[in-house]
């Protein structure tokens, strides 16, 4: 083999090398960003339930307080809980 050849073949194959670890470094950049896109939506969803949890809590809590209120007639009782229950996006059964 030629020395010209040699130095032909060995050229490319840097190039070669180059190319790869251009792939290799987008690579690893692309999953670091998708990690850190699935840790931030993790956290969102985390903070979304524990809201909904409180929420759903205090709407119960209240709900058991008025049951609890014999002052108050049962049809007004009935009237209260429909009454919040559409308000607050539960179905009105």
């Amino acid at each position: 083999m030629s020395k010209s050849k040699t130095l032909s073949i060995l050229s490319d194959l840097k190039q070669i090398i180059k190319i790869q670890e251009k792939i290799i470094k987008k690579q690893e950049s692309e999953r670091k960003q998708v990690h850190a896109l699935w840790i931030h939506y993790t956290e969102k969803s985390i903070e979304g339930w524990s809201w909904y949890g409180k929420y759903y809590r205090a709407y119960k809590n209240l709900i058991e307080t008025i049951r609890e209120m014999k002052a108050l007639d049962n049809e007004f009782l009935e009237e209260l809980e429909q009454v919040l229950r559409i308000k607050n996006g539960g179905s009105n059964e």
